[in-house]
């Protein structure tokens, strides 16, 4: 049997520099990438500020998801905005509709990989940390008190924090019930999920996947960041530079519908390319530095080419 071709048919980024393939394309021809001093404050005290890539005026309900899920989600979150959940939920319907695919929202095999690296977390620090500083600040407090009071705060948004739970507030929204899963290997999680998608397709399981990631990072990542000596005070990325001095955060999303080529071909939709595969190679050595004079690189890259 025909090893199966994997193709992609829509498209669908949300970034600082535009919303939406048409929009984005326009303003990177224009130059606008629209990066922004972000401030932050503790009880009207400046904490830090460091310049960040900015989604500016989004709003899940532009989208045209359904009312009723999007409430369903608020209810479940009791009310907090959860931004990064919603960048990914915004990046599969613009996939979604790019790719002009139909499909029953009860019944389909329509598969789903979701990548985040840490959904929720820094919303829940922030949570955390008011709420432990408010129980301690007002009034004397045992342990075993503070523990229960905590548990009986926090207990459903730790649970949240869980992967899980982000893929399944996805597939909700937009019925998808295929083989789905969500993949976080913190920077190559995209590469590993687009494979994973690759995979899924040509082993038959789904004719069609929708890969989506997306980030909304702030002030915990950029000060993690910072210490690392990683971050661009000055907000430039300057990577074949002498003076690089790092990298620049920026809110964003972007989804990808991959399909069976035959599957593509038969609704006669739009192809924008095929993927022939990709090469991986684990080193093990430090989390942030590769370990450079090894090959490890360079394997991933042959690999790659030789599929």
């Amino acid at each position: 049997m025909q090893e199966k071709r994997v193709v992609v048919t829509g498209i669908g980024p949300l970034t600082a520099a535009g919303i939406g393939k048409d929009a984005l394309w326009k303003n990177l021809v224009e130059g606008k990438i629209n990066i922004k001093l972000e401030e932050c404050y503790v009880d009207g005290e400046l904490w830090d500020k460091f310049y960040l890539h900015k989604i500016e005026g989004f709003d899940i309900k532009n989208f045209g998801i359904d009312k009723r899920i999007l409430e369903e989600i608020k209810t479940w979150k009791e009310g907090e905005e959860i931004t990064d959940l919603y960048y990914l939920m915004a990046a599969v319907k613009l996939a979604l509709d790019d790719s002009k695919l139909e499909y029953e929202s009860e019944d389909n095999n329509i598969g789903c990989v979701v990548v985040h690296e840490n959904p929720g977390l820094e919303q829940y620090i922030s949570k955390y940390t008011t709420h432990a500083f408010e129980t301690l600040k007002n009034k004397k407090i045992t342990k075993k008190l503070f523990v229960e009071e905590f548990y009986s705060a926090l207990m459903k948004s730790s649970y949240d924090l869980q992967t899980f739970m982000v893929l399944f507030h996805v597939l909700k929204t937009f019925g998808i019930h295929g083989y789905s899963s969500f993949i976080n290997s913190a920077c190559s999680s995209g590469l590993y999920a687009i494979e994973a998608a690759s995979q899924i397709i040509k082993t038959g399981r789904c004719s069609v996947v929708i890969v989506v990631a997306a980030d909304y990072p702030r002030i915990y990542k950029y000060l993690w960041f910072k210490q690392l000596n990683m971050y661009a005070q000055d907000g430039k990325i300057k990577p074949f530079a002498k003076e690089s001095n790092g990298l620049v955060f920026g809110d964003g999303g972007a989804g990808l519908v991959l399909e069976d080529l035959e599957y593509a071909l038969k609704r006669k939709t739009r192809i924008y390319a095929e993927y022939l595969g990709g090469g991986f190679s684990q080193e093990g050595w430090k989390v942030t530095v590769p370990a450079i004079g090894k090959k490890f690189l360079s394997k991933s890259y042959k690999r790659g080419l030789e599929i």
